[in-house]
């Protein structure tokens, strides 16, 4: 079982390249990914760099809060990317912290 403070490389399907992808929106361990949850950080991380990133992240990062593979969300790609083109639409038209 992790612990909040368990370092983002050390969390299940993540590793030290997801680690300084996900510190650039402050997310440094599980406890930072647990309370803000994969997609809003997954939004972050799309108004950062103002490109959607690997939808292989938001994934990786449902697995490790939830601790299940990766792939064991491939199959819910429509539903994923419908929550998070709403939530990126949103937080661009209001300029809401996410």
């Amino acid at each position: 079982m992790l612990n909040k403070d368990t370092p983002i490389a050390e969390c299940r399907n993540l590793g030290a390249a997801s680690a300084k992808v996900l510190a650039s929106v402050g997310v440094e361990c599980y406890g930072d990914l647990h309370d803000k949850g994969a997609i809003a950080v997954f939004v972050s991380l799309a108004m950062l760099e103002n490109k959607q990133p690997n939808l292989n992240l938001l994934y990786a990062m449902l697995g490790a809060i939830e601790n299940r593979h990766w792939t064991e969300y491939s199959h819910q790609k429509g539903e994923l990317l419908l929550i998070v083109e709403s939530q990126l639409e949103f937080h661009k038209k209001t300029n809401a912290k996410i």
